[in-house]
């Protein structure tokens, strides 16, 4: 009776491990996708940004150039150089948002990534128990 219930602990023991370490793969998996998914979008909200912070933009630097030749003044000097500096400006923020953008997705990547690593060995310690304790349940049947 005590080989039996032995083989069936050990058995018991190593199938209860194969089955963690399956479920964590699949979680890590998972979590990668999801990870994978949350960065796309942020990547497509940065484009949107993007998007709508150039055209408003460009509207301020037309608004400008009117009220600048509506009042009289040519766009010779002063003007252009003001104009040329909110050009320049404006570039200069559109290029951060997109840094920042990239940078935002790549640490939700990443951070799943991480997440998913830490799933992963959880599942293989829980493999690696299950074995030890089918070898140590098993010792008992000598």
């Amino acid at each position: 009776m005590g080989a039996t219930a032995a083989i069936i602990g050990a058995v018991a023991s190593v199938g209860g491990g194969l089955i963690q370490a399956s479920a964590a793969k699949d979680a890590a998996k998972k979590q990668e996708r999801l990870a994978e998914e949350a960065a796309r979008n942020k990547a497509l909200e940065t484009e949107e940004t993007v998007r709508r912070q150039s055209r408003t933009d460009a509207q301020q630097e037309g608004r400008a150039r009117a009220l600048a030749a509506a009042s009289g003044v040519t766009l010779e000097g002063s003007p252009t150089s003001y104009l040329d500096e909110m050009k320049q400006t404006n570039q200069e923020n559109i290029d951060w948002i997109q840094r920042s953008g990239k940078s935002q997705a790549g640490y939700i990547e990443q951070g799943g990534q991480n997440a998913a690593d830490v799933t992963r060995a959880g599942g293989q310690a829980a493999l690696f128990g299950g074995i030890q304790g089918g070898v140590s349940a098993a010792s008992y049947w000598k």
